[in-house]
């Protein structure tokens, strides 16, 4: 095992992959777009405008020579911000990001 993450945000492993920092940029990334489209919609945005805000985050992008595979983390909350701007009303879309957007709160941190 590479990396285990436990309970309380601490995180034990020899970590050789990269997971622990590819991990909290997504969190940071996830709670930045969700923070961003929730602004958008308090301003008037329409859900079309908030689905481009996700569409980039959604795609299944392979890696290049400057960027990294569109991790999966990315994916599952772009899809699901894209199923809630279907399936629901903008007033709870924008809640949802809103809870989304305190991700960062999430405090991984190395233990040795």
């Amino acid at each position: 095992m590479d990396l285990a993450i436990l309970d309380d945000g601490r995180c034990v492993g020899p970590n050789e992959s990269g997971l622990l920092e590819s991990l909290i940029e997504d969190l940071e990334r996830i709670s930045s777009t969700a923070e961003q489209a929730a602004k958008s919609l308090r301003d008037g945005a329409s859900a079309g405008q908030v689905f481009e805000m996700l569409r980039p985050l959604a795609r299944d992008t392979p890696p290049t020579a400057t960027q990294r595979r569109t991790s999966p983390f990315l994916r599952m909350f772009a899809n699901m911000g894209i199923h809630q701007l279907v399936n629901g009303d903008l007033p709870a879309v924008e809640r949802w990001l809103e809870t989304q957007a305190h991700l960062r709160r999430i405090r991984l941190q190395r233990v040795s």
